[in-house]
């Protein structure tokens, strides 16, 4: 055993060190930050996704060296892990996708969402906050010019859909640059 007389300042610190970095391991194993959002990604090196600009016009280019290719899109009427079933909401700007290289591209958007009871995807990709100009088929792309943005809108039809279901895991974003 120890004598508690000749403990000096020096062991003390190097006691209370190791429990603190002994709570550090502990805290970091057992909290491991998780999103359940959906991820929207690129692997087009000079197609970048943001997070949207909210207002009206078209979205400005971020700054040049933001160079995202992944990103966790916000799902509209969300409570906690649940969604309105049964409804139908929007959001005119989830996302932008913008072209940084220096030739035009086709881009469109490629997404596992599930289908709602009536037989039609239960998310829908659109641009410009048009309803219906979707953009979620390479028959739908649309050509970004160099150092362009496009807004990208969600459309959410949860019809049959229960509520804890996930509606999807992952956005791509397609790009073609063939002349």
């Amino acid at each position: 055993m120890i004598d508690p007389d000749s403990i000096t300042r020096r062991q003390i610190l190097a006691g209370l060190g190791g429990v603190g970095i002994g709570a550090a391991v502990l805290g970091s194993a057992t909290y491991w930050p998780r999103t359940d959002e959906p991820a929207v990604r690129t692997d087009d090196d000079e197609t970048t996704v943001h997070d949207a600009q909210r207002g009206d016009g078209p979205p400005e280019p971020p700054e040049p060296e933001d160079k995202s290719h992944e990103i966790s899109l916000e799902m509209p009427k969300k409570d906690g892990e649940r969604f309105n079933s049964n409804s139908v909401s929007f959001d005119h700007d989830a996302f932008q996708v913008c072209n940084r290289g220096t030739r035009e591209a086709d881009v469109w958007i490629d997404a596992d969402a599930i289908e709602n009871d009536r037989g039609e995807p239960a998310i829908r990709f659109y641009r410009d906050g048009d309803l219906s100009a979707y953009v979620d088929d390479p028959k739908r792309a649309v050509t970004l010019e160099p150092d362009t943005c496009l807004r990208i809108g969600l459309l959410t039809r949860t019809f049959g859909v229960a509520a804890e279901t996930r509606l999807l895991e992952t956005v791509s974003v397609r790009t073609d640059r063939t002349p």
